[in-house]
């Protein structure tokens, strides 16, 4: 296993072409950090954050191409 950081999500969001994305049990990854790679990864189409906490609705809302989004285990408040 290995954590995310706010460097790794930096780097990530340059992955234009970038279309999967998976990230089990990243508890560090906010929802400013996800916000970062779905405002540089415009075609997304598969987000996976199984056990993933603190991440809203922005995914929902800036990928447009998304058809895919597994919320698995996510709190729900």
């Amino acid at each position: 296993m290995v954590e995310l950081s706010i460097l790794g999500v930096a780097a990530m969001a340059h992955a234009q072409n970038l279309r999967k994305l998976w990230l089990a049990r990243c508890k560090m990854v906010t929802n400013m950090g996800i916000g970062c790679i779905v405002m540089g990864c415009k075609k997304l189409k598969l987000i996976f954050l199984k056990w993933c906490v603190g991440i809203g609705d922005l995914v929902a809302i800036k990928c447009k191409e998304l058809t895919t989004l597994d919320l698995s285990y996510f709190p729900v408040s």
